[in-house]
Formats: structure tokens, C-alpha cells, sequence
């Protein structure tokens, strides 16, 4: 059994890491590899339905959308300030902590399960160099993140009923965007969560598909500040017919606010654990603050 060290504060646990991000300034220009190989007709084809398709969202579940007096929290990766991020432990552990629900990163292994893990490889959080793609759910079984094992998405959605689910999508090879969306929807459907989780994504090219072929699952289109103004500023969502803008809490003005709210969106926004911040956000009217310890996130609310 691999033992895997971890450190709550590691470097790109406060924000997302810049392997989100950093190739999607430029889509559709600098990304030549996604129109190679056998994905390149799936992709021109879901171009292509999604010019047809009902432009109208999908709704959220009454979870996301009840009314209330604050912002829900959801904990990213969990209750990652205290425990193992994106480990049963620390997605339990934000629900312990009274959130509303958790932030969950997905990628697939080499034997096509969707994991529950944020990075590409194990080696920020185990100092295995290996990468998640060329381990099977059977050798995955075998690693332990902070003495936690690594769980599948269908694990944490049936172990946790009451919570909204936010799941993002980490950037995947084109090639492995048809199982990756798959594998997802699958997920939710055998977990019978369709009400209560939400799928977002940096790539708008995985959005796109996920419209196409899961029209259901409510999208969010996820955007940093670091990325160039098209997608910084969220002009994608009504293409994707997202039902949510997640942008990087340091792009919400009130505004912004004003205009997405106007567009009908809701904004759940990203990762926020400074409590002067999270009233200012709370006051502006965002609808979620994702966040690293939830438990201090309701405080700075009450």
C-alpha cells in the first residue's frame, strides 16, 4: 500500500492550480491537439447539435435554489483547511461542519472509473510521480492520501445524500472527453443525484459536450482571473447554456453581480476563506462561497 503525505497548505490549495487554466486563454488557436485523432468528428458534431439544440437551461435542483438569508458553502475539496482534500474524510467532514455541500474535482484512471482527485499525477500530495491515467481503480485502491483512501465519484455520491455537489471536470486529453462526460453522467444517474449536483469546467469544450449529450445536467462555466477576457469575464455561459457562472471571487464586483444576475444566473464563486471577503461576497448577493474550511466560512455568515 502506498502511504501518501499531505499538507492542507500546499501550494495550490488555496486556488485552483494553473494546469486549470493556463491552455485555455487560447482555444480553438493554440490547442491544435484537439482536432486530431478520432474526437475531432465527436467534437464538430456537438459544434454542430449544439447550434440546434433547446437553447434553454437545465434547472437546478430546490436544493441549490431555496431561499435564504446567506450564501450556501460548499467546501472545496471538502473540509480541506482540516482534512485530506477530496477524501471521504473531508467531504464528510464539511457536512459535519454545517456546510451546504462540497466542491469535488473528477478525472478518470487507466481503467476508466472517475476518481475523485484534483491533480494529473500523485505527486504534490504522495511523491509518486505516477500518474492517475496509468493506474487502475485496482491499483489506485492500493494509495492513501493522508492515511485516506482515494474515492470514486459514484462512493461519494451515494455516501453523501444531503449535500449539493458541485463537480468539476478537470481539463482531460480531447481523446478522453467522451468517457470523462460519460462516466459522469452515469455517476450521478446511478446515485440518483441529478437534483442536487451541478457539473462545471474550466474547458467550455467539455461544457459544450456535456450540453449535447446530458442537455439535464445543470452546467457552470468556471473562470479565473488569469485567463484571457473572453472567458474571464464569462461570455461563454450562454452558449453552454449554463445554469451558473463560477468565476474566481476577486472578478465579482457588484457590477458583475448586477449583470449576472440579470442574465439569470446564479454565481457560486471561488476560493474565499478571508471571513472580511466572504461578508463583502455575502452582501454583493452571491448565491454559494466555495471555501477551504467551512466551519469558519458559517461563522464569518452568522
Amino acid at each position: 500500500m502506498l502511504s501518501c503525505t499531505y499538507s492542507p497548505r500546499s501550494p495550490v490549495h488555496s486556488a485552483k492550480s494553473s494546469e486549470n487554466v493556463g491552455g485555455l486563454a487560447g482555444i480553438g488557436v493554440g490547442d491544435t491537439g484537439m482536432w486530431t485523432g478520432k474526437f475531432a468528428s465527436v467534437l464538430l458534431v456537438s459544434f454542430f447539435r449544439a447550434s440546434r439544440a433547446d437553447p434553454r437551461r437545465p434547472h437546478l435542483g430546490q436544493r441549490w435554489r431555496a431561499p435564504r438569508a446567506s450564501p450556501l458553502v460548499l467546501g472545496h475539496r471538502g473540509d480541506s483547511a482540516n482534512h485530506p482534500e477530496n477524501t471521504l474524510a473531508a467531504l464528510k467532514g464539511a457536512m459535519n461542519a454545517g456546510a451546504d455541500g462540497v466542491e469535488l474535482d473528477v478525472r478518470l484512471c487507466g481503467s476508466s472509473e472517475l476518481l475523485v482527485f484534483h491533480d494529473e499525477d500523485l505527486q504534490r500530495l504522495c511523491g509518486d510521480p505516477r500518474r492517475i491515467d496509468d493506474l487502475s481503480l485496482q491499483e489506485i485502491a492500493d494509495v492513501r492520501v493522508g492515511g485516506e483512501p482515494i474515492p470514486t465519484l459514484l462512493e461519494v455520491l451515494n455516501a453523501l445524500p444531503l449535500a449539493v455537489v458541485n463537480i468539476e471536470l478537470k481539463r482531460h486529453p480531447m481523446s478522453q472527453a467522451l468517457a470523462l462526460v460519460t462516466a459522469c453522467a452515469q455517476a450521478v444517474t446511478e446515485s440518483r443525484s441529478l437534483g442536487r449536483v451541478i457539473i462545471s469546467s474550466f474547458d467550455p469544450r467539455l461544457l459544450l459536450m456535456l450540453r449535447v449529450l446530458e442537455p439535464n445536467l445543470p452546467r457552470a462555466l468556471l473562470f479565473a482571473e488569469e485567463q484571457g477576457l473572453p472567458l474571464r469575464r464569462g461570455w461563454l455561459a450562454t452558449t453552454l447554456s449554463a445554469c451558473a457562472v463560477h468565476p474566481e471571487h476577486v472578478l465579482v464586483s457588484g457590477t458583475r453581480m448586477s449583470r449576472w444576475r440579470r442574465r439569470g444566473y446564479r454565481v457560486h464563486t471561488w476560493t474565499v476563506d478571508d471571513p472580511v471577503r466572504i461578508a463583502e461576497l455575502a452582501r454583493i448577493g452571491v448565491h454559494a462561497i466555495i471555501c477551504n474550511d467551512p466551519g469558519a466560512a458559517i461563522a464569518s455568515l452568522a
